[in-house]
């Protein structure tokens, strides 16, 4: 794979500066910046330049010649616009703090990895927390005419990057990618589309999507029904700038302001209709759908998980349709249900399930 990455200004200045100081039998997370030409000249204006943690093994600084598997973990969407979420990837780097935790406390990813391997439950493995916010906070990890080539970003110039900058063991039965949420959806999406670029997914509470069904509660209705009124993002409640966000990627329109976008749906003597054309183009992006398009793909993976809470109203109904067409086609994977509602147990499913599995499928030696 060629690189198609350039060097950022700042990069040399942060390339390896600690956000967590280690000693030595503990690993390091980095902040690194790099320039991406998949996502130059969008039309929202996001930088190419963009900010990735990397978490580096307790013997990374010490042994020179070993190199590592690298782990990529895609967060999902940013729903608000709190400090802390304009870099959505630190909900991996930093300890889970709400409610929920209190009944089980949720670590960050140094504090999990160095754990996992200190107990022998995982091997030594780099992993990569890119930010996959945009203007729309979400980029939803798929190409674009407006948003920018967000898969090839991931798939193509931070891997090139990672490879080029730290000690991977190239190849991808030494890559894996994981997410939550959007992410797991765009784990899905990009597990089918990059199959030479990734040996290894786990789709964690994927939004995987199933769009025949109209909206059919009052609130589902009342939603679309205010951003086809929207006339600017002023004042935008976190809920439209979503809709507006999946439009942005999965029904671009570069030449449709103030958007950029075609939407699902019109407003018809006040009355919500379908769009049809603009229904098939997000359908195109359904994982379900796209089992029968991408087999062969999904086959050539040496590891394919997902999961689900079993009260997570959002997708656990489509994840058991993912699970039923994967059967159908005859595809080996792994699926999961587990207590819990969306947004509950990220990081404790991380530490429990995702890293450990991710850790036995994995090749941890080079191929000479």
């Amino acid at each position: 794979m060629n690189s198609q990455v350039k060097w950022g200004s700042v990069l040399f200045a942060i390339m390896f500066t600690p956000i967590l100081e280690g000693i030595e039998k503990n690993g390091n997370i980095v902040q690194v910046n790099f320039y991406s030409q998949a996502l130059e000249g969008n039309l929202l204006g996001d930088s190419p330049n963009r900010d990735v943690f990397v978490y580096l093994p307790p013997s990374y600084e010490h042994e020179s010649k070993k190199r590592y598997p690298a782990v990529y973990l895609l967060h999902g969407n940013s729903p608000s616009e709190s400090a802390a979420d304009f870099n959505p990837a630190t909900r991996w780097v930093n300890e889970v703090k709400n409610k929920a935790s209190k009944n089980y406390p949720q670590r960050g990813i140094q504090s999990i990895m160095d754990s996992l391997i200190a107990n022998g439950k995982a091997e030594e493995m780099i992993i990569v927390m890119p930010n996959g916010r945009n203007k729309y906070r979400g980029s939803h990890y798929v190409n674009s005419p407006v948003t920018g080539n967000w898969a090839d970003h991931i798939a193509k110039d931070l891997v090139d990057f990672i490879d080029d900058n730290f000690k991977t063991i190239k190849g991808r039965n030494s890559r894996a990618l994981a997410g939550y949420s959007m992410g797991g959806r765009g784990t899905l999406i990009l597990g089918m589309k990059y199959p030479d670029v990734y040996g290894v997914i786990y789709a964690m509470s994927g939004g995987v999507m199933n769009f025949h069904k109209p909206p059919s509660t009052p609130n589902n209705i009342e939603e679309w029904e205010k951003v086809l009124r929207l006339k600017n993002l002023e004042n935008v409640d976190w809920r439209s700038i979503r809709t507006i966000g999946l439009s942005a990627a999965f029904s671009p329109n570069p030449q449709n302001e103030p958007f950029y976008a075609d939407f699902q749906y019109r407003l018809e003597n006040g009355k919500l209709k379908p769009v049809p054309e603009v229904q098939n183009r997000w359908q195109q992006f359904d994982p379900v759908r796209m089992v029968d398009n991408y087999k062969n793909a999904l086959l050539k993976l040496n590891g394919f998980r997902f999961d689900c809470g079993r009260f997570d109203s959002l997708v656990l109904e489509h994840n058991r349709a993912l699970v039923k067409k994967l059967k159908s086609a005859g595809i080996p994977h792994e699926y999961e249900e587990y207590d819990a509602r969306h947004g509950e147990k990220r990081n404790l499913r991380l530490e429990q399930k995702v890293l450990p599995y991710l850790s036995t499928v994995l090749r941890f030696e080079e191929v000479k």
